[in-house]
């Protein structure tokens, strides 16, 4: 095989949050975009997945500050084959450091991820064919979006915060997502709606309830 990815285990204050893993399972990447799709969930980092060194030369950026794992990976798998999978979660993830680099706020943090989703669809396009279905990663730009508003939240004032909301309800790739994308969870649907139809002051005053709700929550655990 070309590639070996493993499970993860997160923690926080030695106690396990989550354990994102894949099913144990032999792929071929260049098969379909379906492939690229199941391991797109453990897929960004490099920590949980063995390389063969041969194929490696001269494929990481390092001018990159932000999201060189994932250039990586990608010109890793246009070079490959064979991907094999187990469930098992070998890899501790600690998130005690609050000032690690992929912890801290950044104002273009929202732009950066936007940049990453668009190499994966160049990616789709140019293994895959310009007509491969890709709403997987559409509804990502969406989800990103969202979680970035929750975030100013904290940060910027009122106006600040609809300024940026406004910025990105208007942004091409959300339009396209919008209209495309068929999310899950009823409040993500909400969400999406109140984007499609350039609701400013309604998507701040639904992420602002939301936040107070999740906070409620976390008071009471």
């Amino acid at each position: 095989t070309d590639l070996v990815i493993c499970g993860l285990n997160i923690y926080k204050n030695d106690k396990l949050l989550r354990t994102p893993h894949l099913n144990k399972k032999i792929i071929e990447i260049k098969k379909g975009v379906e492939e690229f799709q199941y391991i797109n969930k453990v897929f960004a980092s490099p920590c949980n997945k063995l390389y063969k060194k041969e194929k490696i030369k001269d494929l990481f950026k390092e001018d990159l500050d932000s999201g060189e794992d994932l250039f990586f990976n990608l010109k890793y798998l246009e070079n490959i084959d064979t991907i094999s999978i187990t469930e098992k979660c070998l890899y501790n993830v600690c998130l005690d450091n609050d000032n690690s680099l992929n912890r801290k706020f950044r104002d273009d943090k929202l732009d950066i991820n936007f940049n990453l989703l668009d190499e994966q669809l160049k990616f789709c396009n140019k293994l895959y064919g310009n007509n491969v279905n890709v709403d997987f990663l559409y509804k990502s730009y969406i989800l990103l979006l969202h979680a970035y508003i929750l975030q100013i939240m904290d940060v910027y004032d009122k106006n600040k915060v609809k300024e940026t909301i406004k910025k990105y309800i208007h942004d091409k790739r959300i339009e396209k997502a919008c209209d495309i994308s068929k999310l899950d969870r009823f409040d993500y649907r909400i969400f999406e709606q109140l984007v499609k139809r350039k609701k400013v002051m309604m998507i701040y005053n639904f992420i602002k309830l939301k936040k107070i709700l999740m906070e409620g929550k976390n008071d009471k655990k």
